[in-house]
């Protein structure tokens, strides 16, 4: 097995709950409702642990050769709207009261203040100079899935339905019904902030007001054009995605990744 391959396979998870299936983790794909239902139905006492989430699910529940041959759901969405989502929440909401790695990476990577720092120029200087530095919430999607098929791909606005389907109406309303870490609940279409606004002003708006710009704002053709050769495996996959017929009930559908020519470098 390759380093790229095991990287790849240490992304997939498995619960073998009454109706066993696997995970492929993406961050910024509705992660932190996955990672909800793994602790909640784990045959392992997660409250006892003393673990996060992620440790807990890596300890208990990373998934097999023999896992892998059960169904699998892998959740993608919009490659640049998945950058400009990550900034809005990872590193404006948090920037200067609940700081990360991330803000320290943003840093060290372009020497330059995180509050001076636009979308476009984080962009520029940040998600396409970091390298092995970049934050992994800006990995691209296609850096995390298997040469393998997917039997229940699913948009990132159709997980409730299409994990009805997998699991249940019950289970799925209950861990996938709201939307977790959701930061388009804040985004105003007249907000004014835009790809060339400092972050520092983002930020303070969004401390004050509770308001983000939206992510179209952000997603200027400039900024596309720059992210267009970073995210151009995972414009590949999205349009895989889109161009698959789709289960009329549970919106999900069958991706073989086999032949996708996926790039061991990112």
């Amino acid at each position: 097995m390759t380093a790229d391959v095991a990287a790849r396979r240490a992304n997939h998870y498995h619960l073998g709950t009454q109706r066993p299936f696997n995970y492929c983790y993406i961050r910024k794909n509705g992660c932190s409702a996955f990672k909800r239902l793994f602790v909640a139905q784990s045959p392992h006492d997660f409250a006892s642990s003393g673990l996060s989430e992620m440790a807990f699910m890596v300890r208990h529940h990373r998934a097999t050769d023999a896992d892998l041959s059960l169904p699998t759901v892998l959740i993608l969405r919009d490659p640049f709207e998945r950058i400009a989502s990550a900034f809005l929440n990872q590193f404006i909401m948090r920037l200067g009261r609940n700081e990360t790695e991330l803000h320290e990476s943003v840093a060290h990577v372009t020497g330059t203040p995180p509050a001076d720092l636009s979308f476009g120029t984080f962009v520029e200087g940040y998600v396409l100079k970091a390298g092995a530095a970049l934050d992994r919430h800006f990995h691209p999607q296609a850096s995390h899935v298997l040469p393998m098929a997917y039997s229940h791909v699913l948009s990132l606005g159709d997980v409730a339905r299409g994990m009805a389907g997998l699991l249940g109406e019950r289970i799925a309303t209950e861990f996938f019904g709201t939307p977790v870490n959701a930061a388009q609940r804040f985004e105003l279409k007249n907000h004014g902030g835009d790809a060339h606004t400092p972050a520092g002003a983002l930020a303070s708006a969004f401390a004050e007001n509770r308001a983000l710009p939206p992510k179209s704002a952000l997603l200027t053709a400039e900024t596309r054009a720059r992210l267009a050769p970073f995210l151009q495996q995972d414009a590949a996959l999205w349009h895989a995605f889109q161009s698959a017929d789709k289960d009329p009930i549970t919106g999900h559908v069958t991706l073989d990744l086999r032949e996708f020519g996926l790039d061991a470098s990112r």
